[in-house]
């Protein structure tokens, strides 16, 4: 159970080629072991699918300040999605 005075989770931002991600920490360490055994892929469509294989991603991972997030306000549904999302609930 959480004390009502607990810190924040620690959050981060995993990136992946050059899509970034933020997440908490703990699920972004996971996504970046996981993704050091992926390579990229390409799909091709016609007389079945057919995958070819390509380069590993380029992945980061940086810690992140609860001062560096930044809610978009003008967005409440968007950012009440987000929230949940990173609290865990």
């Amino acid at each position: 159970m959480r004390a009502t005075n607990s810190k924040p989770e620690q959050l981060c931002c995993v990136s992946i080629d050059y899509q970034d991600f933020l997440m908490p920490a703990a699920v972004g360490m996971k996504v970046v072991e996981l993704m050091q055994k992926a390579v990229s892929t390409e799909r091709r469509f016609g007389g079945g699918r057919q995958y070819s294989p390509g380069d590993q991603p380029v992945l980061r991972l940086e810690l992140v300040k609860p001062a560096e997030v930044q809610w978009d306000t003008a967005d409440q549904v968007k950012t009440t999605r987000s929230t949940k999302l990173l609290s865990g609930s």
